[in-house]
């Protein structure tokens, strides 16, 4: 995922790649998955395992947020505060079951297989940006703030797949053939300009204060999903 846009000049910053491998093959105990993330050009997080059924599922998230110097003004005991701030995270959620076991498959079309498998597996990488305002004042005793909270982009890209497969062999153990079945679906999830303003009050000085928050307003987009890409093998794959 790449965030592009023109200030002076145009710039292009890579936000987000996620990479995920995964294998089932003849040779049973060699299948394997592969999975990682890397944020802004730095690999943040990894998994590999090897095994006769190797599975993983585990999502994976980094957030980080920041605010820009407080604007404050003071006439005498009252002050008055504006503040900016910003975040974002980037992660993925990824799970995996790969099998591959002696024997023919679920399928009819791999009956007569010798050895087969299976994979089934879903990665979805994701990132959102979103942004605060508030301001208030501040009576020494008695503090009122209204808090605009902006979730400016989310975006999610699910992938999932689903595999069948089944080798023939013969009384020498030479394979003879291949089979595979399987279908793969791709979709971008975006949601943009989600906003929440809430009236936050407070009596007293902590550790001796009553606080109180009232929603004052709240807007939900509700987003769209654009399908990227869905194929489906239209029918069992002979390689001889």
């Amino acid at each position: 995922m790449k965030l592009n846009g023109h200030v002076g000049q145009d710039f292009s910053v890579e936000l987000l790649s996620a990479y995920a491998k995964a294998g089932a093959l003849a040779t049973i105990t060699n299948s394997y998955v592969d999975v990682g993330v890397n944020a802004f050009g730095i690999n943040v997080f990894g998994y590999q395992n090897t095994a006769t059924t190797a599975s993983y599922a585990n999502p994976f998230m980094v957030a980080k947020a920041f605010s820009f110097p407080t604007l404050g003004y003071g006439f005498g005991p009252v002050s008055v505060g504006i503040t900016l701030g910003v975040g974002g995270n980037i992660g993925v959620a990824p799970s995996f079951t790969v099998t591959g076991a002696q024997g023919p498959g679920s399928d009819a079309a791999l009956l007569a297989a010798t050895v087969s498998g299976t994979l089934q597996g879903s990665v979805t990488p994701s990132a959102g940006l979103t942004g605060t305002v508030s301001g208030g004042i501040d009576l020494l005793l008695a503090s009122a703030a209204l808090v605009a909270t902006v979730q400016i982009v989310d975006i999610s890209a699910p992938v999932t797949a689903n595999l069948l497969w089944g080798i023939t062999q013969g009384s020498s153990d030479a394979v003879q053939q291949m089979t595979v079945l399987g279908n793969v679906n791709w979709n971008l999830n975006i949601t943009w300009l989600n906003t929440s303003v809430d009236l936050v009050g407070t009596l007293g000085r902590c550790f001796f204060c009553v606080s109180r928050t009232i929603n004052v307003f709240k807007y939900t987009n509700p987003g769209e999903t654009i399908s990227l890409l869905n194929r489906s093998l239209p029918s069992a794959l002979v390689l001889q």
